[in-house]
């Protein structure tokens, strides 16, 4: 009677979240794979009765995580042209710590006039953009400009991260947004920190001037 009452339990929380699983699985371009997921959430119930589903990417195997990440992220990356003539590892690197972010409808993500902190791909959902300049002089037909545009699923924001990770040291020099991001309705998105890229270029550069330096010494004594 308990494992039937358990099971009962479980058919009705994957009721409840079987349209989420579908929806995120249309969005993610992955409509093949829902049945599988599907399975590895009945499993996770199995397992953690008190497991919360409101996000059923966090709950994913960290390896099936990595497959959806690389599915739906590395495309992106390639057309970044900083990225074009980096190596595979590091497309890697900031594959894996590209993380998840949710945001609720109405919250700022990104805001202009500050520090390009992070660069983001939006996975589900969309965000408006937005830019506020002042037109005119001395206050005579002076006044506010607003563009608005839109980004979803698949665009990317904050590329020139890349360029500054490339050619700099330091944070004193970090690009400045020249936009307001802000979500509409609710959002996720990946989202990579400037501090990660910096690491990550930087160890990538002293590779490759490692692997020189090896070079030059073996041509030289050969």
């Amino acid at each position: 009677m308990q494992l039937t009452n358990k099971e009962n339990w479980i058919w009705l929380k994957m009721w409840k979240i079987e349209s989420d699983i579908e929806r995120m699985s249309d969005e993610y371009g992955l409509s093949n794979a829902s049945g599988d997921i599907h399975k590895i959430v009945r499993r996770r119930l199995r397992r953690e009765e008190d497991l919360a589903v409101e996000n059923i990417f966090s709950i994913l195997p960290f390896y099936v995580q990595d497959i959806i990440k690389r599915h739906l992220l590395l495309p992106k990356l390639k057309e970044v042209p900083t990225l074009r003539d980096m190596d595979q590892e590091v497309l890697d690197a900031i594959l894996k710590d590209l993380e998840q972010v949710m945001y609720d409808g109405g919250n700022y993500i990104i805001r202009e006039g500050e520090p390009l902190d992070m660069m983001i791909i939006i996975s589900r959902g969309s965000v408006l953009t937005y830019n506020t300049t002042s037109t005119g002089h001395g206050g005579v037909g002076s006044g506010l400009s607003n563009t608005i545009g839109c980004l979803t699923g698949g665009d990317l924001y904050g590329q020139e991260l890349m360029s500054w990770a490339a050619k700099s040291t330091s944070f004193s020099d970090l690009p400045i947004s020249n936009k307001t991001l802000k979500s509409h309705k609710k959002v996720e998105v990946f989202a990579i920190r400037a501090s990660d890229l910096l690491l990550i270029v930087s160890e990538h550069k002293t590779e490759t001037q490692r692997d020189t330096l090896i070079e030059i010494n073996e041509h030289g004594n050969s």
